[in-house]
């Protein structure tokens, strides 16, 4: 399976948190200006970095973020703590948060490298 992540040459890491909504306890909500701020600031990063996949931190099973910024998005594996969606552009992998404490730290490690394995056979194959 190594071999298969050598198609892998470029990784950019950019940060969609700041555009959260999902604060519990209220102190870290955005205002709607920063949020529509937020959200075009991180659209023009995937303009520059034009990526061909995203890896996305989230929320199990919680509704996307991705609704609210893109059109054309739809759900092609859902497994266990992940989803992998595609538009006509690139392919969005949604991984459970790893502060999450639901499952342990090796269980989440094979479920990280399945979902990275089946992301980019779903790429080679397409």
């Amino acid at each position: 399976k190594e071999q298969i992540i050598s198609g892998f040459e470029y990784c950019g890491l950019t940060n969609f948190i700041k555009c959260s909504t999902n604060s519990p306890d209220g102190r870290s909500t955005p205002s709607k200006s920063m949020y529509d701020n937020c959200i075009n600031k991180f659209i023009k990063e995937l303009d520059i970095i034009k990526p061909k996949a995203l890896v996305i931190f989230t929320f199990f099973n919680h509704p996307s973020l991705l609704a609210d910024c893109f059109d054309g998005f739809s759900v092609i594996s859902k497994k266990e703590r992940y989803r992998v969606q595609r538009n006509n552009n690139y392919y969005i992998l949604e991984l459970e948060h790893p502060i999450s404490t639901a499952i342990t730290r090796e269980r989440k490690y094979q479920i990280y490298s399945n979902a990275v394995y089946e992301l980019v056979e779903l790429q080679r194959t397409a």
